[in-house]
């Protein structure tokens, strides 16, 4: 739900980033797209009894968020978790690609493709193409009208 509401945030950003017509207006669309997008936070901020948000506290958070099993790069390959299996052995911490089942391996393969997509084009190339847009839409509609 959070991830579909940041890309329309994102989509009704660029839209609106550029439809504007100078750099006043850009920027304030900008700030009041931000401002929205923050709602989420400012509502959670404001709970002060709620019993799930004590699940996102910092203690609760170190006892519960600990790393049983990674496939960090940065994970030696012989280390051992404390999580045992079936017969009580315990599980290696890294995860091979080779260990995976195949559905895993399929998924794996599709969140690295997401990753990819999210790191070349939506976190560093969609900013950069709306600021040369919002510059470059202005020079085509002058040229129409010539």
């Amino acid at each position: 739900m959070q991830f579909f509401t940041t890309v329309m945030t994102e989509i009704a950003n660029v839209a609106l980033i550029l439809t504007a017509t100078d750099p006043i207006n850009c920027t304030l669309n900008f700030i009041a797209l931000a401002i929205i997008a923050e709602f989420d936070n400012f509502v959670f901020e404001a709970l002060r009894n709620e019993s799930m948000k004590k699940l996102l506290e910092p203690e609760v958070c170190e006892k519960i968020l600990v790393v049983s099993r990674t496939s960090s790069k940065k994970c030696k390959e012989g280390e051992f978790s404390k999580v045992e299996d079936e017969n009580g052995d315990l599980l290696p911490l890294k995860i091979t690609f080779e260990s995976r089942t195949c559905g895993n391996k399929c998924l794996y393969i599709m969140y690295k493709c997401w990753r990819a997509f999210f790191v070349c084009f939506y976190f560093y190339f969609l900013p950069f193409a709306t600021i040369l847009l919002t510059c470059l839409i202005p020079l085509t509609t002058i040229k129409l009208s010539n």
